[in-house]
């Protein structure tokens, strides 16, 4: 990383604020103060205050996202941004990160400081929590962090709070926006870095009309890099757009996948991950030819349907140390006939292998509690799983349409078996029924089955009506003494998946309705079986 001084050499005091920077020039802050850029030994350097901040202790002025004009009341309705959602921005923005760093248009850091100037990306933030050390402390009268990097190089980030119409919130707070919007479909809220005393993060909800500090930053690198027919974003830590080689290694360094970055690679038959990835979007990997994908123990975070459709994809390789795993991964993935889940896996989430129709071996770990809704929703040749003991609950539609399931054997443990578990298990005839259980939805089978129950509960189960219960037998087994606890997790699991239902309500929930609902209040209405 170069020094400041080669970066950035004279003091420009008398230029206007929108003069555009050459390599070797600070800027001036509105005639107040010149910023310089200060190289932490990050990937880019940092600007030493905030935007027309008169100095590294002030709060500058706040703006909206994508705000490049100032102003003192910030209302929902004068914010050009509010009501917008991913597919709004993707159109206006012209790009699929959805992001106005080094947007003259709506970058109030490169609108109002010129050339190589720009609000951070979301990395960039981590960067600064994750590499850098953070004092907090009080400089001129005002708190806030002071942010010393591995250069050894520090700059102040004071506490700012955020302007709501004319007013200041949580003034001890810090809220410093990001040039990347959230990429929820139905999102209007975009990312910024937050802190107090005890905490610093980056949140996804920023309302995009509030008023919040800006702490710009310095790079003459260009946004989008070519490696080895790859395109790649900033530095290389983002993959864009891939090659359409058969055989597809992405570059080592690479940390996200980003959404459709491999959209048009029709030739793309074998995918190779590099140990630096730790992310990978929605959709990264949808609707591809692929036949084999190598996924490195490197990944923290999945997004939703990462190889939604994926037909021909026939061999999957997760490997040991992958902490996370996304909705619907695998949906439609129809070739897929084994997989072996890791065991730094601890749940399986909602529609993962959802239409794996050829799926006729998994491998769980023994340490998963949780299986997500509609986890194996028509995987119509699985004939056996082994559940783990660690399983607190089977979810809505878990198994449905799993037509040759011959054989499930619920461990103890199990407190709750949730609406549609089995529906149209044509083959499964009979289930035995744990002296853990404390809950059963009375639609839980869809076919004829005989359940096989703790001694001395026969009654109890005539007494529930469930569908589709050809006849109840007994079998011996020790009923636990804690039944008072299994009571209390049962309950906890059945609002677990109450409150499943009305978040996937919810999100189905149409554009109009989130633009036109008179009382938001009715989101949250129970939803009738």
């Amino acid at each position: 990383m170069v020094d400041n001084k080669s970066q950035v050499d004279g003091n420009l005091a008398g230029k206007e604020h929108s003069h555009v920077l050459g390599d070797n020039e600070a800027c001036k802050n509105d005639n107040k103060k010149t910023i310089e850029p200060v190289d932490l030994g990050l990937s880019v350097l940092w600007a030493d205050c905030n935007l027309f901040a008169k100095s590294e202790s002030e709060k500058g002025i706040p703006y909206s996202w994508g705000g490049i004009t100032q102003k003192i009341d910030f209302r929902r309705d004068n914010s050009i941004f509010t009501r917008k959602i991913k597919s709004d921005l993707q159109v206006i923005l012209g790009n699929e990160d959805l992001s106005i760093c080094g947007n003259v248009k709506y970058d109030a850091a490169k609108s109002v400081l010129g050339e190589f100037w720009r609000l951070p990306q979301r990395f960039e933030f981590e960067e600064l929590l994750e590499k850098c050390n953070w004092q907090w402390l009080e400089t001129d009268g005002k708190r806030g962090y002071k942010v010393t990097g591995p250069s050894g190089k520090s700059i102040f980030l004071p506490a700012t709070g955020k302007k709501v119409v004319e007013e200041t919130k949580q003034p001890e707070s810090g809220y410093y926006w990001s040039g990347i919007a959230n990429k929820d479909v139905l999102g209007e809220e975009s990312l910024f870095l937050f802190f107090d005393k005890k905490s610093k993060t980056i949140l996804y909800n920023g309302e995009r009309w509030n008023g919040m500090a800006i702490r710009p930053v310095y790079s003459t690198k260009k946004d989008i890099i070519e490696q080895d027919g790859f395109s790649l974003s900033l530095f290389g830590t983002k993959l864009i757009k891939s090659n359409d080689r058969e055989d597809c290694y992405v570059p080592r360094g690479v940390k996200v996948i980003c959404t459709n970055s491999f959209k048009g690679a029709n030739n793309v038959k074998n995918i190779f991950l590099p140990d630096s990835v730790e992310e990978i979007e929605d959709y990264a990997f949808s609707s591809l030819n692929i036949v084999s994908v190598y996924i490195p123990g490197s990944i923290k975070k999945v997004g939703k349907n990462a190889f939604y459709m994926c037909g021909n994809l026939k061999k999957v390789i997760i490997e040991e140390g992958i902490s996370n795993l996304g909705v619907n991964m695998f949906d439609g993935c129809k070739s897929i006939e084994h997989i072996a889940i890791p065991n730094s896996i601890e749940y399986l989430p909602d529609g993962i292998f959802s239409g794996c129709e050829s799926l006729i071996h998994i491998q769980l770990p023994s340490n998963i509690y949780y299986i997500g809704m509609g986890a194996f929703y028509g995987c119509s040749l699985l004939q056996s799983i082994h559940l783990p003991k660690s399983l607190v609950g089977l979810s809505d539609d878990t198994f449905s349409y799993c037509m040759c399931l011959q054989s499930v054997e619920i461990p103890e443990g199990v407190v709750a078996i949730s609406s549609n578990c089995f529906r149209g298990c044509m083959s499964l005839l009979k289930i035995k029924i744990p002296a853990t259980l404390q809950h059963i939805d009375r639609n839980a089978f869809g076919y004829d089955v005989i359940l096989e129950v703790p001694m001395g509960m026969k009654s109890r189960y005539i007494q529930m009506n469930l569908d589709s219960v050809q006849d109840i037998i007994e079998y011996n087994v020790t009923i636990p003494q804690n039944i008072e606890e299994l009571k209390q997790k049962s309950e906890d699991f059945i609002a677990s998946q109450q409150a499943k239902r009305e978040e996937i309500e919810y999100l189905n929930r149409t554009e109009a309705d989130w633009l036109f609902e008179d009382d938001a209040s009715s989101l949250f209405e129970p939803i009738e079986d």
